[in-house]
C-alpha cells in the first residue's frame, strides 16, 4: 500500500493527507507512551 512518492503523482494530495494524519496520530501515541 506504500507507493514512492513518483509512482502516483494524481494521488499524492489524498493519499498525502491521509498518511500525515496516521503519522501525526501514531507519533502522539508514541509521545504519550514515552511521557508515562
Amino acid at each position: 500500500m506504500m507507493l514512492p512518492c513518483g509512482m502516483t503523482p494524481h494521488h499524492t494530495t489524498e493519499v498525502d493527507s491521509v498518511i500525515l494524519i496516521f503519522v501525526q496520530i501514531s507519533l502522539t501515541v508514541k509521545a504519550s507512551h514515552y511521557l508515562h
